[in-house]
């Protein structure tokens, strides 16, 4: 699927886009997240914002981006001296801001890159019906490497991401003895709407 969609887009003769010319997107979709230890589930969380986009020529872009996005992981168990117990889930409420490039291949798809910096705005652990507030347990920032593609007919922009997580979840002791040296997985699909600004 992904060779013909590049193969169309490459075919299609490229949109015009003049230098400067700015596009907002206010977005919503689902951000898909996972510990990479200790084999939870995957938290299916809702996430939204909004960017800025300015194009450079007709195939590169810089976007600023700013939105929230609900992570975690789903039941997840837990060994600490031998001991096993779970299930928890775990739910981060993030407030994301992104710096991206894009390379646009033809009219219809482009490749995104860019720095994601999240900030943990708050941060629950539930065991057992119980819940309890673990944000002061946990890196306040979390650091990836976001990569995908976006795909956009008219007004309307599809993208999906990865992020390459750079730092670790756990801050305390006693958070690194329960989750260990654990980062997240984090995949976002979203919907936008772009709205040309100028130009």
């Amino acid at each position: 699927m992904a060779m013909m969609m590049m193969a169309f887009a490459t075919s299609t003769m490229a949109q015009q886009h003049n230098l400067w010319e700015l596009w907002t997107t206010p977005k919503a979709g689902v951000a898909v997240s996972n510990f990479s230890t200790h084999g939870g589930d995957f938290l299916i969380g809702p996430t939204g914002g909004a960017n800025a986009e300015v194009f450079f020529n007709n195939h590169v872009s810089l976007i600023f981006d700013i939105g929230y996005s609900r992570q975690g992981s789903k039941n997840v168990y837990h060994t600490v001296n031998n001991e096993r117990s779970g299930p928890y889930d775990y739910s981060f409420d993030m407030l994301n801001t992104e710096y991206l490039g894009r390379y646009y291949i033809g009219s219809h798809l482009a490749l995104t890159a860019g720095l994601h910096l999240g900030r943990i705005i708050k941060a629950r652990s539930k065991f057992n019906g119980k819940t309890n507030d673990i944000k002061d347990q946990l890196h306040k920032g979390l650091v990836s490497i976001p990569a995908g593609f976006a795909i956009n007919f008219g007004n309307l922009d599809l993208e999906a991401k990865y992020n390459f997580s750079l730092n670790k979840v756990p801050k305390t002791a006693q958070a690194k003895a329960i989750l260990g040296q654990c980062h997240e997985h984090l995949v976002q699909v979203t919907l936008g709407y772009r709205i040309n600004v100028l130009w």
